[in-house]
């Protein structure tokens, strides 16, 4: 997972305008797709990229109006990020960029391929450490046995009716991984 290239995770397929267009029809961009971002082309190519933000503050403080170009508010050639970086290169990126929350994702050709934001890599931070913790959950995992008491309790919850019926066997077996299956016979021997 930590080798994951960005391609990986990205948003394909960005919402895009061309920079001539008004911060009116990017707003309306915006609203139609549920995105707060929306990237500028100059003749196909990465020009810049406006946020939500940027209009709200242009048209609040900033003297513009909805029929102002993209190009006057948005941030000219922004950073970007190749497709085949990894997640840490991406963060040291963003975190070098103005736009720290958002970042175009360009191919070898500087072609906009994506776009990838905070969101995406809390997201993949949020599985590794998942894996993580069951890796060692599972590792540090020694004898362990659940009281009765508790299984009648999540029984009960589970089904009331069923809750005073008397346990199998085979959950009164202590809950063990054949590392510790292992362990516990080499130090009774």
């Amino acid at each position: 997972m930590i080798s994951m290239n960005v391609r990986d995770f990205m948003t394909a397929e960005p919402v895009t305008c061309d920079a001539e267009d008004t911060i009116g029809d990017a707003a309306g961009l915006m609203e139609e797709h549920s995105v707060g971002t929306v990237v500028a082309l100059r003749g196909g190519k990465l020009d810049g990229i406006i946020t939500d933000r940027q209009i709200a503050l242009g048209l609040g403080a900033g003297g513009v109006d909805r029929s102002t170009p993209v190009e006057d508010v948005m941030t000219d050639n922004p950073a970007r990020v190749e497709m085949d970086a990894d997640v840490f290169s991406v963060l040291n990126s963003m975190r070098g960029a103005h736009l720290a929350n958002r970042m175009p994702v360009v191919n070898t050709d500087d072609e906009l391929v994506g776009l990838v934001s905070v969101d995406d890599i809390a997201v993949i931070a949020d599985n590794l450490n998942r894996e993580v913790f069951r890796h060692y959950a599972h590792e540090s995992l020694e004898e362990t046995h659940v009281p009765t008491g508790a299984k009648r309790m999540v029984k009960k919850i589970r089904n009331p009716k069923k809750a005073d019926e008397q346990d199998p066997p085979e959950l009164e077996k202590p809950v063990t991984t054949p590392h510790t299956e292992r362990e516990h016979h080499a130090k009774s021997t």
